[in-house]
């Protein structure tokens, strides 16, 4: 799949590498917001000169600091055993890293905010 980028570059990419990445992100913003009262979850795309960048956000709250340091680490889950293989978001970073991007968690935002880079 290519992924056209603002000046028409494109990157070429892997489409089920970028899908799964983004259902994992997606995925957890479900079950964040399962027992918020406000429910509702944003996916935007940037696309920009350079690079293209997938931002999910939710309605939960913030995570706590002690688990954002943690989080993208393989097998780290805040989930029952049974409902997490504490791979998404590890993996996720391992693919947008795999296309010199990034996954990145916005410390500042009051909501659940994640950004998935991918750069030409």
């Amino acid at each position: 799949m290519k992924l056209k980028i603002f000046n028409d570059d494109v990157i070429n990419v892997k489409k089920v590498e970028v899908i799964q990445s983004i259902m994992a992100l997606m995925f957890n913003s479900m079950d964040a917001i399962r027992d918020q009262t406000e429910k509702w979850i944003k996916l935007r795309i940037l696309n920009g000169e350079k690079e293209i960048a997938f931002i999910i956000q939710d309605s939960g709250p913030r995570i706590p600091d002690e688990i954002a340091g943690k989080m993208m680490l393989p097998f780290f889950i805040t989930k029952p055993p049974d409902k997490s293989t504490g791979l998404g978001l590890s993996l996720a970073k391992t693919i947008a890293k795999s296309y010199r991007g990034d996954l990145l968690y916005d410390i500042e935002s009051p909501y659940t905010t994640f950004m998935f880079r991918l750069s030409k």
